[in-house]
């Protein structure tokens, strides 16, 4: 539900940038989005592979409500944000953050499937 609810701020992320930030427009709401997703990338394939060589269910669920938490954080911050670099750091943060849950999440969805 918290990453469908991202999916429908992102619009609304992109007239923020351009309103509230000191020289934002549609080129920096395309650079944010696009470190969110590199980073998002590059997090989850070593956190699936720790995933993997774990068993048990306890490390995934602590290890998800971390990444929420990011998530939740990377929220908030946008309170605070005033310049392009500030967005960077905290697209940066919430893509880690998305990059931790996004295994855990996919891997329970695949269990559940299969």
């Amino acid at each position: 539900m918290m990453l469908s609810g991202w999916g429908l701020i992102n619009p609304i992320l992109a007239v923020f940038i351009s309103d509230q930030i000191v020289g934002g427009g549609v080129e920096l709401a395309g650079v944010a989005a696009t470190v969110y997703f590199v980073v998002k990338s590059v997090a989850q394939i070593p956190v699936a592979r720790w995933n993997d060589m774990r068993r048990g269910e306890w490390d995934d669920y602590w290890v998800m409500i971390a990444g929420s938490l990011l998530i939740t954080l990377s929220a908030f911050l946008y309170i605070w944000v005033r310049y392009p670099w500030q967005i960077y750091v905290v697209q940066t943060i919430g893509g880690l953050g998305g990059g931790v849950v996004i295994p855990f999440v996919a891997g329970d969805i695949h269990a559940s499937c299969g």
